[in-house]
């Protein structure tokens, strides 16, 4: 394990978008990929050895699969909520992701399969957590959304360590840095981001998130 990153009891990675493929088959939105590409790559390195993914049953909910755009406002009734268990849960998703092109277990991940937002993302994963009785947790999101994400873990009362799906990324294949480049240079987040800055920091191994969290 690079000792950049300690050593932790298990990493929450948290879902987002998952989209129509061309052949039809669902699969992940680029944002969604870059998580769980992270997090495939942090279980290999040896930071943690247990994932706990989340993400809920959100087709229809907060995006569309006609024509896999985010939906303006999310529709919340109960109508739109069963309507998605049709669907397959972002979590799911991005496990099957992880367990086909990194090779790791079914048993060594914990699907959270009901929130619709980050503040479900914490609520929920913090009963798995605290089930579990473990301490050492790492929350691995997007860039754009570990600031929001880590204060809503903090807010009820886990103390997780931020890690950035784009600095490891960087760290696997160097070959990512365009691509998160290009990635930021449009909004991400409602926020316009220095792209070259992030460009700079990935290149000397920096994180992109310092002075963020």
């Amino acid at each position: 394990m690079t000792p950049r990153f300690q050593k932790l009891e298990a990493i929450v990675v948290l879902g987002a978008q998952i989209i129509r493929r061309e052949n039809l088959s669902i699969g992940l939105a680029l944002h969604t990929e870059m998580r769980a590409r992270a997090a495939g790559f942090a279980y290999k390195l040896g930071v943690a050895s247990m994932l706990i993914v989340s993400g809920g049953h959100n087709v229809g909910v907060r995006y569309s699969l006609k024509d896999n755009k985010i939906l303006p406002e999310p529709s919340l009734n109960p109508f739109a909520r069963i309507k998605a268990r049709l669907y397959p849960s972002e979590a799911r998703v991005m496990a099957g992701f992880l367990h086909e092109n990194y090779g790791i277990p079914w048993n060594a991940m914990i699907l959270e399969e009901e929130s619709v937002d980050t503040q479900q993302n914490a609520a929920y994963c913090s009963r798995i957590i605290r089930r579990l009785g473990i301490n050492e947790i790492g929350l691995l999101t997007s860039l754009y959304h570990l600031k929001q994400a880590t204060a809503s873990f903090k807010k009820i009362g886990l103390d997780v360590k931020p890690l950035c799906a784009e600095d490891l990324l960087a760290l696997e294949d160097r070959t990512w840095i365009d691509r998160i480049v290009e990635y930021y240079s449009d909004l991400r987040g409602g926020e316009q981001w220095n792209a070259e800055q992030i460009r700079s920091r990935l290149q000397r191994g920096e994180s992109t998130a310092a002075g963020l969290i």
